[in-house]
C-alpha cells in the first residue's frame, strides 16, 4: 500500500507539474510521514505493534489457568505453586509470571486473608525440604517411645543409614538409658541450645507446614482420628505438595535423588 500510494503522488505530481510538496496536503500525508516513506522504499515492513509469538497462550489456556487457580486457591498455594502445579497435572504450561498476571487480572491475587501464624524473628530460611521418613502419633511421649519409633520404624527402612537425631533437651532425651541405645542402634545424638530454635531449623519449618496447613485447618474429634489424618497429610507432603525450596519437586523426589532430572522447575 505504501509503495502504491507514493507512485501514484509521483505519477500526479510528473504529469501536472505540481510539486509533491504541494500535492501532500491533498493527499493527506504529512511531509514527516513522506520522507518516512521514502526512506523505507524497498524495505520489510516492520509492525508497530507486537508480533504474537509462538509461546503465548491461546484464549483457551487462559481460560483453563483462570479456572484451575480460582478452584484451587488458598492463603498456602501462591500463583508459583499454580504455576507448576499446573505443569505437572498437564493443564497449563505457562511460567509463573504469567499465571501472575492472569491471577491479578482476575482479581485472585490476595483475595485471601494472611496466615496468621506470627513471623519469629532471626529464624533463618529451613533450606531444603525435609522428608518425613518415620512419624508416629504419641499423647504422651517418653525415651522410650521415642527409641522404638527410631528402631522398628527409621531403622528397619534403610538400615545402612548413618542417622543424627537432633533434640531440644527434653528430659526423654537426655537420660542415660537413652544414650546408651542411641550408642547401640549407631544413631549420633546432637544437642540444640537451648532457646535457640534456629539450632533446628528444618524440622521447626515443617511443624510450621504441618500446623498452618492442616492442624488448624482439622477438626479432631479423638486421638485415634488425629494419628490418621495427621498420618495421610504426611503422605500427601512426601508424594505430592510441591515444595519451592527444592525447585517446586515432592520431598519424595529429592529424597530419591531427581533434583537433576527432567523440567527444571526452578530456573
Amino acid at each position: 500500500m505504501r509503495t502504491m500510494i507514493i507512485r501514484e503522488v509521483e505519477e500526479l505530481s510528473r504529469k501536472t507539474g505540481v510539486r509533491i510538496s504541494l500535492l501532500l496536503p491533498f493527499a493527506g500525508i504529512a511531509r514527516s510521514k513522506w520522507h518516512e516513506w521514502k526512506n523505507r522504499a524497498g524495505k520489510e515492513t516492520m509492525h508497530n505493534a507486537s508480533v504474537p509469538q509462538k509461546g503465548w497462550l491461546l484464549p483457551g489456556e487462559r481460560d483453563a489457568i483462570k479456572t484451575f487457580c480460582g478452584a484451587n486457591l488458598d492463603q498456602f498455594r501462591g500463583y508459583r505453586y499454580l504455576a507448576w502445579l499446573m505443569v505437572d497435572r498437564n493443564i497449563a504450561y505457562a511460567s509463573p509470571a504469567t499465571v501472575y498476571n492472569i491471577m491479578k487480572k482476575n482479581g485472585l491475587i490476595n483475595r485471601w486473608n494472611k496466615s496468621g501464624e506470627p513471623a519469629r524473628e532471626g529464624l533463618p530460611p529451613a533450606g531444603k525440604a525435609q522428608r518425613a521418613v518415620a512419624y508416629r502419633f504419641l499423647v504422651h511421649q517418653d525415651w522410650r517411645k521415642v527409641l522404638l519409633l527410631l528402631r522398628t520404624k527409621a531403622k528397619e527402612l534403610y538400615p545402612d543409614a548413618r542417622p543424627r537425631i537432633i533434640h531440644d533437651n527434653g528430659a526423654q532425651y537426655v537420660c542415660d538409658d537413652f544414650h546408651k541405645l542411641l550408642a547401640q542402634l549407631e544413631i549420633e545424638d546432637s544437642r540444640t541450645r537451648p532457646f535457640h530454635p534456629q539450632s533446628n531449623g528444618k524440622i521447626e519449618r515443617f511443624h510450621r507446614t504441618l500446623r498452618t496447613e492442616h492442624v488448624r485447618r482439622t477438626p479432631y474429634v479423638s486421638a485415634s482420628y488425629a494419628e490418621m489424618k495427621i498420618a495421610e497429610w504426611i503422605c500427601w507432603y512426601n508424594s505430592e505438595r510441591l515444595n519451592g525450596a527444592v525447585s517446586y519437586l515432592t520431598p519424595d523426589e529429592v529424597f530419591e535423588g531427581k533434583m537433576g532430572e527432567g523440567l527444571q522447575k526452578g530456573s
